[in-house]
């Protein structure tokens, strides 16, 4: 299993390049799960779905006022 899992994250650090490790992708992606995680635990991010929440949206500076298409 051990295995499988460094050579996913092989995988992820080529296709990610500008010289990244392996190691360093499993870093950022366990930090980046972290702020999310702490994100969602104070109320923002992104809802169930994964979708980006209207705060968020709000806060990006979006006139898109409907998460649904973008006729």
């Amino acid at each position: 299993m051990q295995d499988y899992d460094n050579d996913r994250w092989r995988a992820v650090s080529g296709r990610v390049g500008g010289g990244l490790s392996a190691a360093a992708c499993r870093e950022k992606a366990t930090e980046l799960e972290e702020n999310d995680r702490l994100r969602t635990e104070q109320g923002g991010g992104r809802d169930e779905g994964g979708d980006i929440t209207d705060e968020e949206e709000d806060a990006a500076g979006s006139d898109d006022d409907d998460n649904d298409d973008d006729e």
